[in-house]
């Protein structure tokens, strides 16, 4: 059973892993930390619900790496 995107940022914003693994796991970014673009409609929808959960955590969240990654996206 997969593990919910929120759980795993939660998982992040408690410092339990760094947010690198948190967007590689749940495939915002890539090795190389580039963000990976959805290419079917269904990713798209699930991209935009996990760029919702971030932007809230981006908020409350003291993390420069984050912040970078949700400004472009």
């Amino acid at each position: 059973m997969p593990i919910p995107s929120n759980s795993i940022y939660r998982d992040a914003a408690d410092f339990r892993i760094t947010w690198q693994e948190a967007l590689r796991w749940t495939m915002i970014i890539d090795e190389e930390d580039e963000i990976i673009t959805p290419a079917s409609a269904t990713e798209r929808e699930l991209f935009k619900s996990k760029v919702s959960s971030l932007r809230s955590y981006s908020r409350t969240v003291s993390d420069d790496f984050l912040r970078a990654i949700v400004q472009k996206l």
